[in-house]
C-alpha cells in the first residue's frame, strides 16, 4: 500500500514525509497547498485524518479507517481533489486575536 500512496502523491506534485516506527506501524504526512493530512498504516488497517487549526494537537485516532483497499483509494483520491485556497486575508480586532478570515478559493 505504501508504494500506491507515495506514488500518487509523488504524481500530484504534492510534498510527504514517511515514518516508520519499530511496531511496524507507519505514518505519510501529506502537504498540499495550505492542508495538511496524514495516512497512518497499521496492520490490515489504514486512517486517513485532515489536520487544521481546529484538530491541533494531533489525535492518534484517525479521521477515518479503512480495512477496505478499495474503499481508501476512493476516499484518498478526494484529497487530491478538494479545494484550494488561492488567497487569504486576515482580519484583526485591534486587541490582537483574529476574528475573521475571508478566504478565496477555487478549483484545481
Amino acid at each position: 500500500m505504501l508504494p500506491y500512496i507515495t506514488a500518487r502523491i509523488e504524481q500530484a506534485k504534492a510534498q510527504y514525509e514517511v515514518h516508520s516506527f519499530n511496531s511496524g506501524a507507519v505514518m505519510i504526512d501529506i502537504f498540499i497547498d495550505d492542508r495538511f493530512y496524514v495516512i497512518q498504516i497499521n496492520g490490515d488497517e489504514i486512517g486517513l485524518s485532515q489536520n487544521t487549526e481546529d484538530t491541533i494537537p494531533f489525535d492518534t485516532r484517525p479521521d477515518r479507517s479503512f480495512r477496505d483497499v478499495a474503499a481508501f483509494k476512493r476516499e484518498f483520491e478526494k484529497v487530491f481533489l478538494e479545494k484550494k485556497v488561492k488567497d487569504e486575508t486576515k482580519v484583526y480586532d485591534g486587541a490582537g486575536p483574529i476574528i475573521k478570515i475571508i478566504r478565496k478559493i477555487w478549483k484545481k
